[in-house]
């Protein structure tokens, strides 16, 4: 039983840090962005991303606010 909760946990961390990849932005990005004195983030289809991983509704939705793919926290861009 303990090897099977160790192996959940190992695989809960690594979705966590796939989903993080996912959403950081690249060196480039960043750099692109700095040049235009503007910020960056990624947003994604709707259907994309939805259900396979933790944040709600995909990653499709935006606060500027709070700077959050949050869907609860007001997103000013919603798809």
């Amino acid at each position: 039983m303990k090897e099977m909760q160790s192996r959940l946990e190992k695989m809960e961390t690594r979705q966590a840090e796939l989903e993080e990849e996912i959403l950081t932005l690249t060196d480039a990005d960043r750099a692109e962005a700095e040049k235009k004195n503007a910020s960056a983030f990624r947003i994604f289809p709707r259907s994309l991303l939805k259900d396979k991983i933790s944040v709600r509704v995909g990653a499709a939705y935006y606060s500027f606010t709070n700077a959050l793919h949050d869907y609860n926290q007001t997103p000013q861009l919603n798809p």
